[in-house]
């Protein structure tokens, strides 16, 4: 029996008949969600996910892992690999910039030997944006800066599924 090939917009499944994305997901990013949603790919941690309107994040530890979805908005133009690897750069040059009490780093999705890995050599499949929270000037540990909001708003809808 042949596999069905993904459609363009399609929901991801952590089991079947169990919804993990309440938005439709690009194709192109359908195979990188599962990846990032697997325990394996965070040494046998299931991360947590949260999804908005323009971004996927995957909540692991002390990280925020940040896929931003292709799409083209009124100021913002996503819709290539390459263009989110810019948009994740750009993020952490502003970061920097501004001191802000965070972490930030852009790493590669690639694609090499048949499968996706994070960072290293291989095809650019897609640019991840990691934030890691710091202790903050006011006094508080790098554990309670983890555990304090993404910075930036979310949208209104917001899910957030196992956490």
């Amino acid at each position: 029996m042949a596999q069905k090939a993904p459609s363009m917009h399609e929901a991801v499944y952590d089991r079947p008949g169990s919804l993990i994305t309440s938005w439709p997901v690009a194709a192109e990013q359908l195979n990188i969600i599962r990846h990032l949603l697997d325990p394996e790919t965070h040494g046998g941690e299931r991360p947590g996910y949260l999804e908005t309107a323009v971004s996927h994040i995957f909540l692991t530890g002390a990280s925020r892992l940040i896929l931003k979805r292709p799409m083209k908005t009124r100021d913002s133009d996503w819709r290539t690999p390459q263009a989110r690897w810019s948009w994740c750069n750009e993020r952490c040059m502003r970061a920097f910039e501004a001191g802000e009490g965070a972490s930030y780093q852009a790493l590669p999705v690639m694609r090499r030997e048949g499968g996706l890995h994070l960072g290293g050599p291989g095809k650019l499949e897609d640019c991840l944006l990691v934030y890691r929270p710091q202790a903050s000037a006011r006094g508080e540990t790098a554990n309670q800066a983890q555990n304090a909001p993404l910075p930036g708003r979310t949208a209104p809808s917001t899910r957030v599924i196992g956490v």
